[in-house]
């Protein structure tokens, strides 16, 4: 009699375990191996405070909190292979982040800097600013630019397992002042008022014009000026504003021209001692230089209507063959 023999060895060594070898926390993967030949079953053991069972060549584990390796073991009826192992590192959601640093209190249109410290594990950054406000930035560090109202900044840290906690800090923003002027018979008025003023040249590169702080500036020379406004610790600077009729006004004592009422109302008149044979123009200017109305003088006494001027001050200037021989002050009632 004969019989034929089936010689089995034990398993041979599984080969390399497939999987990640960083995960996250409680985050659920899966191991596997190729299959061994010879081998009818195989014996997973995983680190302590992890989860998952499995007699074949596949596994699918939920991580626990703390690194750990893996293992795996072929069996057959005549007997087990030495492990195949792979060790597996532990990544959390960033923790805790710090206090945000930065200034508390701000000027509108301001640049200010916001950062917190850097956070282990933590991959990406995400901050949220105040309604108004500019600025992005996906580090620890972000760069602002100041809306005209305060409010909140906050920052969370993330990374591929999840967010951390928002850092949050509480600004308060100072608007700028109001950097509008008006300009009244050659003076220049800043509209904010409680504030403190600087008068600067435009024409020499904004130079300061010492003692120049008033709300109201009287330039002594035409040219381009400036007032820097500060409020609140927060400074703002007018437009350049131009004076060009300085000395334009003052007023000729020509006593053989002679204008009358002044105050008036609707009618004007203008009396000429020796009106000669030159041609004479009567020219009305607002107060602030604008030419208004030029009228040629016929007679020694000439009426001039004024029913379209406005209640103010006005210039009227009389000139003989273009040139200047009175000018005077006259006030419409």
């Amino acid at each position: 009699a004969t019989a034929t023999l089936t010689i089995l060895n034990a398993p041979s060594t599984p080969g390399s375990i497939s999987g990640n070898n960083i995960a996250c926390s409680g985050s659920s993967n899966t191991y596997s191996i190729a299959p061994v030949a010879d081998a009818t079953s195989y014996s997973w053991a995983l680190p302590s405070g992890w989860s998952g069972s499995s007699t074949t060549n596949t596994i699918s584990v939920t991580l626990g909190s703390s690194v750990g390796t893996i293992s795996v073991t072929a069996f057959n009826s005549c007997g087990n292979s030495t492990a195949s192992v792979i060790t597996v590192s532990i990544s959390t959601a960033p923790g805790a982040l710090s206090g945000i640093t930065g200034s508390l209190t701000v000027c509108e249109n301001s640049t200010n800097t916001y950062s917190v410290s850097s956070i282990a594990n933590a991959t990406s950054y995400s901050w949220q600013l105040p309604s108004g406000w500019l600025g992005s930035s996906s580090t620890n560090s972000i760069s602002t630019t100041a809306g005209s109202s305060g409010g909140t900044i906050s920052v969370t840290a993330s990374n591929s397992c999840g967010t951390s906690p928002a850092s949050s800090l509480t600004i308060s923003a100072n608007p700028l002042p109001d950097n509008s002027v008006t300009v009244n018979n050659n003076v220049i008025i800043a509209t904010q008022t409680g504030a403190s003023y600087q008068w600067v040249n435009c024409a020499t590169n904004y130079t300061i014009i010492s003692g120049d702080t008033s709300q109201a500036f009287s330039p002594t020379t035409n040219g381009n000026y400036a007032v820097i406004i500060t409020l609140n610790g927060c400074t703002d600077t007018s437009i350049c504003t131009a004076i060009t009729t300085i000395g334009m006004y003052d007023v000729f004592n020509n006593s053989d021209i002679i204008i009358y009422p002044n105050p008036f109302t609707n009618n004007l008149t203008i009396a000429y001692k020796n009106l000669n044979e030159n041609a004479y123009f009567a020219s009305i200017y607002s107060i602030d230089g604008r030419h208004i109305e030029s009228i040629q003088i016929n007679s020694s006494i000439q009426q001039i209507n004024t029913e379209k001027l406005a209640s103010g001050v006005y210039w009227i200037e009389t000139l003989s063959s273009n040139t200047i021989v009175d000018r005077k002050r006259i006030v419409k009632n």
